[in-house]
């Protein structure tokens, strides 16, 4: 193995299903260009359709899980499980999509190992936006209208609309809260399919321009209790998309208006998170192999990491986008050059929590009493 000390290093994943790699060759032809050892370990990119032969004919080194996780700066896609935690040491940096604040177990073995780890989905920019949120938030924002369209077949238990546009037929009505990554991508593709779609969200600013990028086509509102009312008694699908729920975040849409869209319609929660949330008739998480059940003559679906159904897909645009800012942090970490927006996505260091909404959560379950 080269001596050389800038060394990246890409980890297979293994939770189960799970089927992507943080980079395919492309990106990982340019970290070698760039003067770094590239370190991916055996069979990390075969689901994803990239065979080792075309990691190693860009400059990479096939290596064994062991050899994998020696370096000082490695990238997953997803965080380490439990059989990986033993591989966690003081001097390494790891990086991957962790949502943390939602695993107390993961942040205390994190704490507990001395690890630096920069969490993909806090990196942000000085305007606010999530960078490395972008093609995750696409992908699962169209599979949310596609999963709504097939299951509203009334064969399925959906009220039998369909939701593209017919000629001599009403037309399908999509409501979708929130107009962020998922939202946006989710308001384009039920448009296209000739669906009437409504928004909403909390400022009438943001969503005038919302608007007027996709054309004028939709409907906007702020949400509020009346608009759900109104809006909701006559909604086909209803897609969540707001940026994060939690254990504080209060109730949007409530049982009882639930009770009042139309029998077979549909919500697809793709926030999911964790706690009552802003959908609290959900009462599970759905799954791929059974991905909907009925609560007040509605079908509900909730299934985290939409996007890895299609680990092609989303690991291509998820490395492309991704490879830049991983870049200037794997600089960072090896040229003390400092880097503004993957320095936001650092959630603990050397034994302590370093980002807020991480140690907000630890405190919460802390006082819950919940072990971890």
């Amino acid at each position: 193995m080269t001596v050389n000390k800038k060394i990246v290093s890409v980890i297979k994943e293994r939770a189960k299903g799970e089927c992507r790699v943080i980079l395919t060759p492309k990106e990982v032809e340019q970290f070698f260009r760039k003067g770094f050892t590239v370190l991916v370990e055996q069979g990390a990119g075969i689901k994803a359709g990239h065979d080792d032969t075309s990691y190693s004919d860009v400059g990479a080194q096939i290596v064994s899980q062991k050899q994998a996780w020696s370096s000082n700066f490695v990238l997953k896609y997803k965080p380490p499980l439990p059989d990986e935690w033993k591989w966690l040491r003081p001097d390494m940096h790891l990086c991957a999509i962790f949502h943390a604040e939602g695993d107390p177990g993961l942040v205390t073995a994190l704490v507990r190992s001395g690890v630096t780890a920069y969490s993909y989905e806090f990196f942000q920019k000085e305007n606010g936006d999530f960078p490395l949120a972008i093609p995750g938030g696409e992908i699962a924002g169209k599979m949310a209208v596609l999963y709504g369209a097939y299951h509203l077949q009334r064969h399925l238990g959906g009220s039998g609309v369909l939701l593209t546009e017919t000629k001599g037929a009403s037309k399908a009505k999509v409501t979708i809260i929130g107009y962020g990554n998922v939202g946006s991508a989710s308001a384009r593709l039920a448009l296209a399919m000739g669906a009437e779609v409504v928004v909403l969200g909390r400022s009438g600013e943001g969503l005038k321009r919302f608007e007027l990028n996709l054309g004028g086509n939709i409907r906007t509102a702020i949400c509020s209790e009346q608009v759900l009312q109104r809006e909701l008694s006559d909604t086909d699908l209803l897609i969540g998309a707001i940026l994060i729920s939690t254990y504080d975040t209060k109730p949007i849409v409530h049982d009882d208006l639930v009770k009042l869209m139309p029998k077979g319609s549909m919500i697809v929660d793709v926030t999911c998170g964790y706690g009552s949330g802003y959908m609290p008739s959900f009462d599970q998480e759905t799954s791929f192999e059974d991905p909907v059940y009925e609560k007040y003559g509605v079908l509900h679906c909730k299934i985290d990491k939409l996007p890895a159904q299609f680990p092609i897909t989303t690991t291509e645009a998820y490395s492309a986008n991704a490879l830049p800012y991983l870049l200037r942090l794997a600089e960072m970490v090896y040229e003390g050059t400092f880097d503004s927006i993957s320095s936001t996505g650092k959630i603990v260091s050397q034994g302590k929590i370093t980002h807020p909404v991480i140690q907000k959560h630890m405190d919460h379950y802390r006082k819950q009493s919940i072990s971890f």
